[in-house]
């Protein structure tokens, strides 16, 4: 959500010209993200929060047909007709092999020029090349990047340089808060293995 509101205010370059002495420049007239059109490529923890947090700022909210989504809440529909009405797309998915290059060339290249692609998954659930290959040629307005499929990106990356992306070093859960959280509930798995009980968020048990 947080990527949402600093894109459409315009925030980082709003800094950046008041930094440089620039006050009237930096009164840059931003745009609200009420009414905008939301599209949530995964529904687990992360997609279902930002959408209710989404939601809560008069966005509507659609959610691609992906995977199995424990709720009838949303409208659905297939990824690459969602991709073509979106103002933006966030990509909330686990890395699995169905989901390698999930958001390929096919799928950029129907997003509108204004559209935002926001990635908070994990790299190499969107096809970089495909992505620095839609930005180059106008296809986004832009993109905001937490993660990459090779960490830690390289100097020179052309997606962290790009002008049209905002890209962090993977710290969408990184809170003094969520370690926290992590730290207990790994502690509390553990407890159960111990006892011979079945751990509450093991991934590789059916």
């Amino acid at each position: 959500m947080c990527s949402m509101l600093l894109w459409q205010r315009r925030l980082s370059d709003s800094v950046a010209l008041l930094r440089s002495g620039d006050w009237n420049g930096a009164r840059i007239e931003g745009r609200e993200v009420a009414a905008r059109i939301l599209g949530v490529v995964g529904l687990g923890a992360v997609g279902s929060r930002v959408t209710s947090l989404a939601q809560a700022f008069g966005m509507k909210v659609l959610v691609a047909k992906y995977g199995r989504l424990r709720t009838g809440a949303y409208q659905l529909l297939p990824l690459e007709q969602l991709a073509e009405i979106v103002d933006f797309l966030l990509i909330a998915v686990p890395r699995r092999s169905e989901t390698e290059g999930l958001i390929s060339e096919n799928v950029l290249s129907r997003m509108q020029s204004s559209s935002v692609l926001i990635n908070v998954s994990r790299g190499g659930v969107v096809d970089e090349e495909a992505l620095l290959h839609t930005l180059n040629r106008g296809g986004l307005a832009g993109a905001w990047i937490d993660v990459f499929k090779d960490e830690p990106v390289a100097a020179g990356h052309p997606l962290v340089n790009h002008p049209r992306v905002r890209a962090t070093p993977h710290i969408a859960g990184s809170t003094k808060e969520s370690l926290a959280r992590a730290a207990r509930i790994a502690g509390e798995d553990m407890r159960l293995v111990f006892q011979h009980k079945r751990p509450l968020h093991a991934l590789n048990l059916a």
